[in-house]
């Protein structure tokens, strides 16, 4: 009976605090909702090749250290219209490497004037395993992400386009090599995620 008693005295007190705790609860809860949500794209992808070269491959050991350099569209406030609302950005850069050479990958933000505006560290890729033939047999990859802080979005948004440059070093001139010189390639997918923040009422 004890017991009985004990467990209804339970019941009643947890009662009488349920309202302290619902109101302690509702309190801690914000009058602005934002929808925050991470969305990716698919920004653009490049393939570097023999054909690139302004001299044939058999003549670049007498030539100055080649390097590919392609520059890309890059408009951040065509992308995201209101640039307050995104909170972070990742850039994402992965590099295939199937050339006979190490490489030293660059990139550069650019404004309009042509000016460096914010610029990524050189990246290095290994030279890629080749066989007995001359083929490669195995490519080098890497993927790179550089993140953006809310900080940096002033600096993105003069941001016009992106300078990819490529410095390939220790080329392998071997003639079983050279022979497979429309094989080579340098392949370069760029991404973009970001973290947006949305009122809700703006929707």
């Amino acid at each position: 009976m004890l017991q009985r008693y004990l467990y209804l005295f339970g019941i009643v007190v947890s009662l009488m605090l349920l309202p302290a705790c619902v109101k302690e609860d509702y309190s801690k809860i914000s009058d602005d909702y934002h929808w925050k949500p991470s969305v990716s794209l698919p920004f653009r992808s490049i393939v570097f090749t023999a054909d690139n070269f302004q001299v044939p491959p058999s003549e670049l050991a007498i030539n100055s250290t080649p390097v590919f350099s392609k520059s890309i569209d890059f408009e951040f406030s065509e992308i995201y219209t209101r640039s307050e609302y995104v909170d972070s950005l990742l850039f994402r850069m992965d590099i295939k490497n199937s050339f006979p050479a190490q490489l030293k990958v660059a990139v550069y933000y650019m404004d309009a004037a042509g000016s460096i505006i914010k610029n990524i560290a050189p990246l290095t890729l290994k030279k890629p395993l080749i066989d007995e033939s001359g083929s490669i047999i195995q490519t080098e990859n890497l993927l790179y992400e550089h993140r953006l802080k809310k900080s940096d979005i002033p600096t993105l948004e003069q941001n016009k386009s992106i300078l990819i440059r490529i410095l390939i070093e220790d080329l392998e001139l071997k003639q079983e090599v050279l022979d497979k010189s429309d094989e080579w390639k340098i392949d370069v997918s760029i991404g973009l995620r970001s973290a947006m923040n949305i009122p809700i009422d703006e929707i």
